[in-house]
């Protein structure tokens, strides 16, 4: 079980030395990897005594590399971390850092950015490929809709 434990380090260690990782996202690698339950238990308490595994953390840098790199809604990255495993009460938690304007804020560079590349096209085609393009990261239909008028208005 030592050899096997070891094992499991090792690969749990080159896992977070790509990225960070929730615990669940870890135990799941391990299993796939075929190491034994009462093993991946061993490396996962190890892991968080050593402070290398937080899903509190993990949820907070997430939040924060997707709004730096990839924004995306609030819904959007609550489903992304409940993907990952998190726990929805850390989940709440680290979203708790972004307001509504800062969303509303973020939603509006994007929506400015896609439009300047919509520019020439009949407005009925900018609206509906704004729209889509704001969906598709995760902003509720209403409040697409609203930045939309907001911007035809100060185009027009």
């Amino acid at each position: 079980m030592d050899k096997e434990l070891e094992k499991a380090k090792e690969s749990a260690f080159r896992l977070l030395k790509i990225r960070g990782r929730s615990k669940n996202e870890l135990r799941t690698r391990l299993e796939r990897k075929n190491f034994s339950a009462a093993v991946i238990d061993a490396v996962l308490d190890f892991l968080v005594k050593l402070g290398y595994v937080n899903d509190s953390k993990f949820a907070q840098d997430w939040i924060n590399s997707r709004l730096n790199s990839a924004p995306r809604s609030r819904r959007f990255l609550r489903y992304e971390l409940s993907q990952k495993g998190v726990a929805a009460e850390l989940i709440e938690a680290a979203l708790e850092s972004i307001d509504e304007e800062a969303e509303y804020n973020t939603a509006k560079q994007l929506a400015k950015k896609r439009f300047s590349r919509l520019k020439g096209l009949p407005q009925a085609v900018i609206k509906r490929r704004l729209n889509g393009y704001l969906v598709r990261r995760g902003y509720s239909s209403a409040f697409c809709l609203r930045i939309i008028k907001e911007m035809m208005q100060d185009e027009g």
